[in-house]
């Protein structure tokens, strides 16, 4: 993301605070996203004084990245909050 990442992440981070109740927030999937320098989520965690469980789930493995593919089978359940944002342009088939 480059020079953008600032101000991409103040978007994501807004947008997150609009929607969620992160005071009541205890597990997080995040869809997409590396765990790897991932400033957005560090920022969210943050705020989640009850955070217990902060998961990064992406196609690209790293570390602490749990294997992920938008266009295989897949259940994420058992997170109080899911978060997936930028990955919409690689799904290939829309009714998966």
């Amino acid at each position: 993301m480059g020079n953008s990442d600032y101000y991409i992440t103040s978007f994501y981070k807004d947008y997150v605070l609009r929607v969620a109740d992160l005071q009541n927030v205890k597990t997080i999937a995040w869809l997409g996203w590396p765990a790897d320098n991932n400033a957005l989520a560090r920022d969210i965690i943050k705020m989640c004084p009850k955070i217990e469980k902060s998961d990064c789930y992406d196609i690209v493995l790293g570390e602490n990245t749990i294997q992920w593919d938008i266009n295989k089978k897949w259940d994420i359940s058992g997170y109080d909050l899911v978060i997936c944002f930028r990955t919409s342009t690689f799904v290939k088939d829309v009714d998966h």
